[in-house]
Protein backbone atom coordinates (compact mmCIF):
# COMPACT_ATOMS: atom_id res chain seq x y z
CA UNK A 1 0.00 0.00 0.00
CA UNK A 2 1.58 2.81 -1.52
CA UNK A 3 1.37 6.13 0.23
CA UNK A 4 3.06 9.80 -0.13
CA UNK A 5 5.05 10.63 3.44
CA UNK A 6 6.26 14.01 4.12
CA UNK A 7 10.15 14.97 3.39
CA UNK A 8 11.96 16.80 6.23
CA UNK A 9 11.42 20.34 6.54
CA UNK A 10 14.38 22.45 4.82
CA UNK A 11 16.22 25.76 5.78
CA UNK A 12 16.18 28.94 4.36
CA UNK A 13 19.91 30.36 3.23
CA UNK A 14 19.45 33.68 4.20
CA UNK A 15 18.17 33.32 7.97
CA UNK A 16 18.33 29.45 8.37
CA UNK A 17 14.43 29.39 9.62
CA UNK A 18 12.40 26.20 8.56
CA UNK A 19 10.60 26.10 4.98
CA UNK A 20 8.05 23.82 3.55
CA UNK A 21 9.44 22.51 -0.01
CA UNK A 22 5.94 23.73 -0.98
CA UNK A 23 7.17 27.65 -0.06
CA UNK A 24 7.99 30.01 -2.59
CA UNK A 25 9.41 32.60 -0.42
CA UNK A 26 10.75 32.46 3.24
CA UNK A 27 7.84 33.68 6.04
CA UNK A 28 10.77 34.38 8.43
CA UNK A 29 12.59 36.90 6.33
CA UNK A 30 10.79 36.89 2.61
CA UNK A 31 13.54 35.66 0.70
CA UNK A 32 12.49 33.91 -2.44
CA UNK A 33 12.99 30.15 -2.43
CA UNK A 34 14.64 27.88 -5.69
CA UNK A 35 12.80 24.54 -4.75
CA UNK A 36 15.00 22.86 -7.13
CA UNK A 37 17.98 23.94 -5.28
CA UNK A 38 17.02 23.51 -1.75
CA UNK A 39 15.78 19.97 -2.65
CA UNK A 40 19.66 19.62 -4.18
CA UNK A 41 21.72 20.80 -1.55
CA UNK A 42 19.42 19.34 1.37
CA UNK A 43 19.70 15.28 -0.40
CA UNK A 44 23.17 15.85 -1.10
CA UNK A 45 24.20 16.68 2.36
CA UNK A 46 22.00 13.66 3.55
CA UNK A 47 25.35 11.67 1.57
CA UNK A 48 22.35 9.41 -0.81
CA UNK A 49 23.81 7.58 -3.90
CA UNK A 50 22.98 9.44 -6.93
CA UNK A 51 20.72 6.96 -7.84
CA UNK A 52 18.69 7.13 -4.72
CA UNK A 53 19.41 11.03 -5.03
CA UNK A 54 17.33 11.06 -8.16
CA UNK A 55 14.16 8.66 -6.81
CA UNK A 56 13.88 11.29 -4.06
CA UNK A 57 13.76 13.59 -6.09
CA UNK A 58 11.39 12.22 -8.75
CA UNK A 59 8.86 10.55 -6.38
CA UNK A 60 8.76 13.26 -3.81
CA UNK A 61 9.94 16.28 -5.67
CA UNK A 62 7.94 16.01 -9.07
CA UNK A 63 11.68 16.54 -10.39
CA UNK A 64 12.94 14.70 -13.57
CA UNK A 65 16.43 14.96 -14.31
CA UNK A 66 19.10 11.90 -16.29
CA UNK A 67 22.30 11.08 -13.84
CA UNK A 68 24.39 13.38 -15.61
CA UNK A 69 22.56 16.35 -15.54
CA UNK A 70 22.48 15.41 -11.75
CA UNK A 71 26.40 15.80 -11.45
CA UNK A 72 26.35 18.88 -13.26
CA UNK A 73 23.90 20.98 -11.34
CA UNK A 74 25.75 19.89 -8.20
CA UNK A 75 28.57 20.89 -9.63
CA UNK A 76 27.22 24.30 -10.49
CA UNK A 77 26.05 24.50 -7.09
CA UNK A 78 29.46 23.91 -5.72
CA UNK A 79 28.54 20.39 -4.56
CA UNK A 80 31.34 17.87 -5.09
CA UNK A 81 32.19 14.76 -3.09
CA UNK A 82 35.43 14.11 -4.72
CA UNK A 83 36.99 17.78 -3.28
CA UNK A 84 37.63 16.66 0.15
CA UNK A 85 38.66 18.62 3.19
CA UNK A 86 41.92 17.16 4.91
CA UNK A 87 42.33 16.77 8.71
CA UNK A 88 44.09 19.40 8.70
CA UNK A 89 41.67 21.72 7.87
CA UNK A 90 40.62 24.54 10.60
CA UNK A 91 36.98 24.78 9.86
CA UNK A 92 36.69 20.78 9.77
CA UNK A 93 39.06 20.47 13.29
CA UNK A 94 37.07 23.65 15.35
CA UNK A 95 33.67 22.00 14.35
CA UNK A 96 34.62 18.25 15.26
CA UNK A 97 35.91 20.20 18.36
CA UNK A 98 31.96 21.89 18.91
CA UNK A 99 31.42 18.36 18.50
CA UNK A 100 33.80 16.88 21.17
CA UNK A 101 32.59 19.86 23.75
CA UNK A 102 28.49 18.71 23.41
CA UNK A 103 27.39 15.14 23.67
CA UNK A 104 29.11 14.23 20.25
CA UNK A 105 32.11 13.12 22.54
CA UNK A 106 29.68 10.21 22.73
CA UNK A 107 30.25 9.25 19.31
CA UNK A 108 32.22 7.42 17.24
CA UNK A 109 34.24 8.79 14.35
CA UNK A 110 31.41 7.57 11.66
CA UNK A 111 28.46 9.48 13.56
CA UNK A 112 30.96 12.32 13.14
CA UNK A 113 31.30 12.09 9.96
CA UNK A 114 27.82 12.10 9.05
CA UNK A 115 27.54 15.08 11.63
CA UNK A 116 29.89 17.19 9.19
CA UNK A 117 28.23 15.52 6.05
CA UNK A 118 24.63 16.62 7.25
CA UNK A 119 26.17 20.26 7.54
CA UNK A 120 28.17 20.73 4.36
CA UNK A 121 31.47 19.67 5.50
CA UNK A 122 33.08 17.54 2.65
CA UNK A 123 35.35 15.78 4.42
CA UNK A 124 36.45 12.25 4.63
CA UNK A 125 35.84 9.50 7.25
CA UNK A 126 39.87 8.69 7.69
CA UNK A 127 40.17 12.70 8.62
CA UNK A 128 37.57 13.02 10.38
CA UNK A 129 39.65 9.40 12.51
CA UNK A 130 42.59 10.95 12.13
CA UNK A 131 41.30 14.29 14.00
CA UNK A 132 39.20 11.67 16.75
CA UNK A 133 42.56 10.28 17.54
CA UNK A 134 44.70 13.73 17.86
CA UNK A 135 41.63 15.70 19.74
CA UNK A 136 39.84 12.61 21.74
CA UNK A 137 42.43 9.69 22.01
CA UNK A 138 40.57 8.48 25.28
CA UNK A 139 37.45 8.82 24.54
CA UNK A 140 38.50 6.85 20.96
CA UNK A 141 40.46 3.66 23.41
CA UNK A 142 36.86 3.68 25.39
CA UNK A 143 34.94 3.23 22.97
CA UNK A 144 37.08 0.90 21.07
CA UNK A 145 36.32 -1.71 24.01
CA UNK A 146 32.65 -1.60 24.07
CA UNK A 147 30.72 -4.37 22.49
CA UNK A 148 27.37 -5.47 22.13
CA UNK A 149 25.53 -8.72 21.22
CA UNK A 150 22.09 -8.62 19.89
CA UNK A 151 19.06 -11.34 18.45
CA UNK A 152 17.87 -11.43 15.13
CA UNK A 153 14.83 -9.64 14.67
CA UNK A 154 13.01 -9.42 11.10
CA UNK A 155 10.06 -7.40 9.75
CA UNK A 156 8.26 -7.03 6.06
CA UNK A 157 8.70 -3.49 4.97
CA UNK A 158 8.24 -0.04 6.22
CA UNK A 159 5.04 0.41 8.62
CA UNK A 160 4.10 -2.71 9.47
CA UNK A 161 5.31 -2.64 12.74
CA UNK A 162 5.75 0.49 14.78
CA UNK A 163 7.28 0.01 17.84
CA UNK A 164 7.00 2.83 21.21
CA UNK A 165 8.18 2.82 24.50
CA UNK A 166 9.35 5.34 27.26
CA UNK A 167 13.08 6.16 28.07
CA UNK A 168 12.94 7.08 32.05
CA UNK A 169 17.32 7.85 32.53
CA UNK A 170 16.35 11.18 32.93
CA UNK A 171 13.21 11.02 34.89
CA UNK A 172 14.45 11.64 37.88
CA UNK A 173 15.46 14.88 37.24
CA UNK A 174 12.03 16.28 35.52
CA UNK A 175 12.40 15.22 31.85
CA UNK A 176 10.75 12.02 30.43
CA UNK A 177 11.32 10.87 26.77
CA UNK A 178 8.98 8.94 24.08
CA UNK A 179 9.89 7.32 21.14
CA UNK A 180 8.82 5.42 18.08
CA UNK A 181 10.63 3.39 15.50
CA UNK A 182 9.67 1.94 12.83
CA UNK A 183 10.59 -1.66 12.88
CA UNK A 184 11.96 -2.59 9.26
CA UNK A 185 13.77 0.87 8.34
CA UNK A 186 14.64 1.77 11.80
CA UNK A 187 13.67 5.37 10.93
CA UNK A 188 12.55 7.35 14.32
CA UNK A 189 8.88 8.83 14.16
CA UNK A 190 9.03 10.61 16.83
CA UNK A 191 11.58 11.38 19.83
CA UNK A 192 9.82 14.15 22.24
CA UNK A 193 10.39 15.18 25.91
CA UNK A 194 7.85 15.68 28.04
CA UNK A 195 7.13 15.91 31.82
CA UNK A 196 5.67 12.77 32.41
CA UNK A 197 5.97 9.35 31.06
CA UNK A 198 2.22 8.00 32.04
CA UNK A 199 0.23 10.20 30.90
CA UNK A 200 -2.44 8.60 28.23
CA UNK A 201 -3.37 12.00 26.76
CA UNK A 202 0.02 13.10 25.64
CA UNK A 203 1.10 9.64 24.54
CA UNK A 204 -2.20 9.35 22.41
CA UNK A 205 -1.30 13.00 21.22
CA UNK A 206 2.37 11.74 19.85
CA UNK A 207 1.02 9.00 17.85
CA UNK A 208 -2.27 11.25 16.12
CA UNK A 209 0.23 13.60 15.25
CA UNK A 210 2.11 10.98 13.59
CA UNK A 211 -0.60 9.87 11.34
CA UNK A 212 -1.91 12.58 10.54
CA UNK A 213 1.48 13.43 9.27
CA UNK A 214 2.19 10.27 7.06
CA UNK A 215 -1.43 10.24 6.48
CA UNK A 216 -2.12 6.67 7.78
CA UNK A 217 -0.94 4.31 10.41
CA UNK A 218 1.02 1.06 10.51
CA UNK A 219 -0.46 -2.70 10.63
CA UNK A 220 0.51 -3.34 14.14
CA UNK A 221 1.61 -0.96 16.75
CA UNK A 222 3.82 -2.46 19.93
CA UNK A 223 4.20 -1.06 23.19
CA UNK A 224 4.65 -2.06 27.07
CA UNK A 225 1.60 -3.06 29.44
CA UNK A 226 2.06 0.70 30.99
CA UNK A 227 -1.03 2.84 31.50
CA UNK A 228 -0.04 5.62 29.28
CA UNK A 229 -0.82 3.74 25.98
CA UNK A 230 -4.77 3.36 27.06
CA UNK A 231 -5.50 5.83 24.58
CA UNK A 232 -3.20 4.88 22.08
CA UNK A 233 -4.09 1.13 22.05
CA UNK A 234 -7.48 1.49 21.17
CA UNK A 235 -7.15 4.02 18.56
CA UNK A 236 -4.74 2.16 16.65
CA UNK A 237 -7.34 -1.05 16.83
CA UNK A 238 -9.71 1.35 15.39
CA UNK A 239 -7.87 2.41 12.41
CA UNK A 240 -7.43 -1.21 11.48
CA UNK A 241 -10.49 -2.91 12.49
CA UNK A 242 -8.66 -5.04 14.23
CA UNK A 243 -8.38 -6.32 18.18
CA UNK A 244 -4.60 -7.79 16.94
CA UNK A 245 -3.43 -4.12 15.58
CA UNK A 246 -1.77 -3.64 18.87
CA UNK A 247 0.24 -5.85 20.58
CA UNK A 248 1.03 -5.34 24.60
CA UNK A 249 4.32 -6.88 25.65
CA UNK A 250 7.03 -6.06 28.11
CA UNK A 251 9.85 -4.14 27.72
CA UNK A 252 12.23 -6.65 26.79
CA UNK A 253 10.58 -8.27 24.01
CA UNK A 254 9.93 -4.70 22.40
CA UNK A 255 13.19 -5.20 20.99
CA UNK A 256 13.51 -2.14 18.64
CA UNK A 257 12.76 0.49 20.37
CA UNK A 258 14.57 -1.13 23.70
CA UNK A 259 17.70 -1.95 21.76
CA UNK A 260 17.83 1.98 20.07
CA UNK A 261 17.75 3.28 23.74
CA UNK A 262 21.64 2.33 24.26
CA UNK A 263 22.30 4.22 21.13
CA UNK A 264 20.32 7.32 22.87
CA UNK A 265 22.72 7.03 26.20
CA UNK A 266 25.67 6.27 24.16
CA UNK A 267 25.18 9.23 22.01
CA UNK A 268 23.17 11.78 24.43
CA UNK A 269 22.07 11.42 27.66
CA UNK A 270 24.72 10.63 29.57
CA UNK A 271 26.66 13.44 29.02
CA UNK A 272 22.74 15.42 30.42
CA UNK A 273 22.46 12.23 33.61
CA UNK A 274 26.22 13.35 34.30
CA UNK A 275 25.27 17.12 34.52
CA UNK A 276 22.19 17.15 36.16
CA UNK A 277 24.33 14.32 38.87
CA UNK A 278 27.35 17.16 38.71
CA UNK A 279 24.33 19.85 40.03
CA UNK A 280 22.69 17.54 42.12
CA UNK A 281 26.22 16.98 43.72
CA UNK A 282 27.00 20.88 44.10
CA UNK A 283 23.12 21.27 45.94
CA UNK A 284 22.36 23.50 42.71
CA UNK A 285 18.79 22.11 43.14
CA UNK A 286 17.15 18.90 44.68
CA UNK A 287 14.39 17.17 43.26
CA UNK A 288 12.31 17.09 46.18
CA UNK A 289 12.59 21.04 45.52
CA UNK A 290 9.32 22.06 43.13
CA UNK A 291 10.36 25.53 42.31
CA UNK A 292 13.50 24.45 41.44
CA UNK A 293 12.92 21.47 39.01
CA UNK A 294 10.76 23.57 37.39
CA UNK A 295 13.00 26.21 36.75
CA UNK A 296 15.24 23.57 35.71
CA UNK A 297 12.26 22.54 33.18
CA UNK A 298 12.37 26.03 31.85
CA UNK A 299 16.11 26.51 31.44
CA UNK A 300 16.83 22.90 29.42
CA UNK A 301 13.90 21.36 28.38
CA UNK A 302 14.43 23.49 24.72
CA UNK A 303 18.13 22.60 24.84
CA UNK A 304 17.75 18.81 25.20
CA UNK A 305 14.73 18.84 22.73
CA UNK A 306 17.23 20.19 20.28
CA UNK A 307 19.83 17.83 21.35
CA UNK A 308 16.99 15.20 20.54
CA UNK A 309 15.77 16.28 17.19
CA UNK A 310 19.46 16.79 15.85
CA UNK A 311 20.04 13.06 16.42
CA UNK A 312 16.95 12.28 15.17
CA UNK A 313 17.63 13.70 12.03
CA UNK A 314 21.56 12.53 12.01
CA UNK A 315 20.11 8.60 12.89
CA UNK A 316 17.43 8.77 10.00
CA UNK A 317 19.88 9.76 7.38
CA UNK A 318 23.17 7.29 8.58
CA UNK A 319 23.90 4.21 6.78
CA UNK A 320 23.48 0.99 8.89
CA UNK A 321 25.72 -1.18 7.31
CA UNK A 322 24.88 -5.08 6.29
CA UNK A 323 25.38 -7.71 9.55
CA UNK A 324 25.46 -11.53 10.19
CA UNK A 325 21.90 -10.50 12.85
CA UNK A 326 19.48 -10.02 9.25
CA UNK A 327 19.61 -6.66 8.91
CA UNK A 328 18.36 -4.74 5.96
CA UNK A 329 21.34 -2.36 4.90
CA UNK A 330 20.91 1.30 4.02
CA UNK A 331 19.64 4.75 5.55
CA UNK A 332 16.51 4.61 7.60
CA UNK A 333 15.10 7.33 5.47
CA UNK A 334 15.84 5.64 2.40
CA UNK A 335 14.20 2.31 3.33
CA UNK A 336 11.41 4.16 4.88
CA UNK A 337 10.49 6.27 1.84
CA UNK A 338 11.49 4.17 -1.10
CA UNK A 339 11.18 0.16 -0.22
CA UNK A 340 10.46 -0.44 -3.87
CA UNK A 341 14.38 -0.40 -3.95
CA UNK A 342 14.75 -2.93 -1.68
CA UNK A 343 11.89 -5.39 -3.11
CA UNK A 344 9.77 -4.62 -0.90
CA UNK A 345 6.34 -2.67 0.05
CA UNK A 346 5.01 0.26 2.21
CA UNK A 347 2.31 -1.42 4.42
CA UNK A 348 0.82 1.89 6.05
CA UNK A 349 -3.06 1.45 6.39
CA UNK A 350 -4.93 4.65 5.07
CA UNK A 351 -6.54 6.90 8.07
CA UNK A 352 -9.09 9.28 6.91
CA UNK A 353 -9.38 12.71 8.19
CA UNK A 354 -13.10 11.74 9.29
CA UNK A 355 -11.74 9.20 11.39
CA UNK A 356 -8.25 11.34 13.12
CA UNK A 357 -11.39 14.04 14.40
CA UNK A 358 -12.95 11.15 15.66
CA UNK A 359 -10.12 10.36 18.16
CA UNK A 360 -9.04 14.19 18.54
CA UNK A 361 -12.46 15.49 19.48
CA UNK A 362 -13.77 12.68 21.58
CA UNK A 363 -10.85 11.43 23.96
CA UNK A 364 -7.79 14.33 23.13
CA UNK A 365 -9.98 17.65 23.27
CA UNK A 366 -8.68 18.26 27.21
CA UNK A 367 -7.84 21.11 27.98
CA UNK A 368 -4.10 21.75 28.92
CA UNK A 369 -3.75 22.92 32.69
CA UNK A 370 -1.81 26.09 33.66
CA UNK A 371 1.14 25.72 35.31
CA UNK A 372 1.90 29.17 37.52
CA UNK A 373 5.68 28.34 38.18
CA UNK A 374 6.19 28.24 34.02
CA UNK A 375 4.31 31.30 34.24
CA UNK A 376 5.93 33.36 36.59
CA UNK A 377 9.51 32.30 34.98
CA UNK A 378 8.54 33.16 31.43
CA UNK A 379 7.55 36.91 32.74
CA UNK A 380 10.37 36.93 34.60
CA UNK A 381 12.76 36.31 31.81
CA UNK A 382 10.88 38.82 29.75
CA UNK A 383 10.99 41.18 32.08
CA UNK A 384 14.37 40.98 32.93
CA UNK A 385 15.70 40.94 28.82
CA UNK A 386 17.52 37.81 29.60
CA UNK A 387 17.88 35.36 26.20
CA UNK A 388 17.68 31.70 25.38
CA UNK A 389 20.16 30.00 26.21
CA UNK A 390 21.97 28.47 23.29
CA UNK A 391 23.83 25.59 25.28
CA UNK A 392 24.46 24.17 28.67
CA UNK A 393 26.47 27.00 29.78
CA UNK A 394 23.63 29.24 29.10
CA UNK A 395 21.46 27.22 30.65
CA UNK A 396 22.95 26.92 33.75
CA UNK A 397 23.63 30.99 33.83
CA UNK A 398 19.68 31.83 33.23
CA UNK A 399 19.30 28.98 35.75
CA UNK A 400 20.87 30.53 38.37
CA UNK A 401 19.10 34.57 37.55
CA UNK A 402 16.03 33.15 37.65
CA UNK A 403 16.47 31.25 40.67
CA UNK A 404 17.59 34.16 42.59
CA UNK A 405 14.94 36.32 41.00
CA UNK A 406 12.15 33.69 42.80
CA UNK A 407 13.75 33.63 46.31
CA UNK A 408 14.96 37.02 46.62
Amino acid sequence: MAAAHSIPSLKCEVCTATVTLCSKFCATCGAKLDEETQALKYHFNEGYEYEVFLCFLLKYHKIEMSLRMLKERLKSLGLRRRKLMDSNNQDVRARIQKELDGPGCLSGYRNVWHTLRREGYQVSRQAVATCLREMDSEGCNRRRRQKLKRRAYTNPGPNHCWHIDGYDELKPDGFAIRGCIDGYSRKIIWLRLDRTNNNPVVMARYYMDAVKEYGGCPLKVRTDCGTENGLLAPAQCFFIGNDLAHIYGTSRHNQRIEGWWSYLRQHLTTRWINFFKDLLEQQVFTTGNELQMECLWFCFATLIQQDLDRLKEHWNTHYIRESRHNTVKGRPHELFYLPELCGTEDFLAPVTAQQCNCITENYLSLAESTNKYQEYFQYAFHAAGLSNPQNWQEGLDLYHNLHRYATS
